[in-house]
């Protein structure tokens, strides 16, 4: 049980109000009966509000899950930021699941 970081950029500008959007992210080789906890800059997400779906054939047909989380329910943006990832059920996986890409959506 190794936690592993997607950093990325973004700054989100608020004064204090909620953002309005969606952050969707893709695991490959990751099984819906994979345990898989999630924090953003260091804080724990809770699992009630992230959505998560079989991958599809959307991204080339590799098997895997896809994650949504609405941006209200994300901590504040600041800048330099962290995804982190922790896969809680190991179990001799091959080939190891593994993050390849973090997509945000924020509305007006």
């Amino acid at each position: 049980e190794k936690r592993r970081v997607f950093k990325f950029r973004m700054a989100d500008g608020r004064n204090g109000e909620k953002l309005a959007g969606r952050m969707t992210f893709w695991v490959y080789h990751l099984t819906d009966k994979d345990e898989l906890s999630l924090d953003i800059n260091g804080r724990q997400v809770d699992r009630s509000v992230v959505k998560r779906f079989p991958a599809g054939t959307r991204r080339g047909g590799l098997l895997g899950q896809r994650f949504e989380i609405s941006l209200v329910d994300c901590p504040a943006f600041r800048g330099d930021n962290e995804l982190g990832l922790t896969l809680k059920t190991i179990e001799n996986k091959k080939p190891l699941p593994y993050m390849e890409e973090l997509e945000i959506v924020v509305n007006n």
